[in-house]
């Protein structure tokens, strides 16, 4: 049949039952936990960093960042 499409039954449901019961709830996990550094926190501080002394540690491998120049040991750059 050419242009057939397959439709996924969620486990626990019938295909009588599909969709017209609703799908249970589930808690949503979290993305990261709050209070915790994220990535963006991290890049932001150091571009902070390079601009107020020209000078930050590298996000990547920690090793020293230089503004115009990037990491000295992983050549890693922000721009």
């Amino acid at each position: 049949m050419a242009g057939a499409t397959r439709v996924r039954i969620p486990a626990g449901f019938g295909a009588e039952e599909w969709p017209r019961r609703p799908l249970p709830r589930r808690e949503s996990k979290r993305l990261f936990e709050p209070g915790r550094v994220t990535l963006d926190d991290r890049i932001v501080s150091v571009w902070a960093r390079l601009v107020d002394s020209g000078r930050a540690e590298c996000p990547v491998c920690d090793g020293e960042m230089v503004a115009g120049s990037g990491c000295r040991s992983c050549g890693s750059e922000l721009s």
